[in-house]
């Protein structure tokens, strides 16, 4: 199999969207960019916690700092997926709205709420019984 018979499969149009066909090559690709992505996130992750311990930081400090990196990296890799991949975030808006009006998610984000508090104020801190 040479080359040319190669990237006439990756060509190969599984289905069309919007009138735009999807080729085998996108649909692979999307995977592989967001393993790249989710491995550079983690080694600047590693990075970043590397470069708070060598500064004295507290171990507090630093949970606080690479649980926010995480949150806001996820979130980033998350939408601008989607906006590579043309989906509207328009479209999640009507389904995010039943699913917290249907699974109560109240109590959820108050908890959620609660964590960043808890987090960000510091009165309980790591090692503390």
């Amino acid at each position: 199999m040479d080359f040319n018979e190669l990237l006439s499969a990756l060509s190969f149009v599984v289905f069309t969207y919007d009138n735009s066909p999807i080729t085998l090559l996108q649909l692979l690709q999307v995977p592989l960019y967001l393993f790249l992505a989710w491995f550079i996130i983690t080694r600047a992750g590693r990075l970043i916690v590397k470069a708070l311990k060598r500064r004295h930081v507290g171990a507090d400090a630093i949970h606080l700092f690479t649980r926010m990196y995480f949150i806001i990296s996820i979130a980033v890799l998350v939408f601008t997926s989607m906006e590579i991949l043309n989906i509207p975030l328009t479209a999640f808006a009507f389904v995010s709205g039943a699913i917290a009006i249907g699974v109560g998610a109240q109590n959820i984000i108050n908890n959620f709420i609660s964590g960043w508090i808890l987090m960000w104020e510091r009165p309980i801190r790591i090692g503390d019984f």
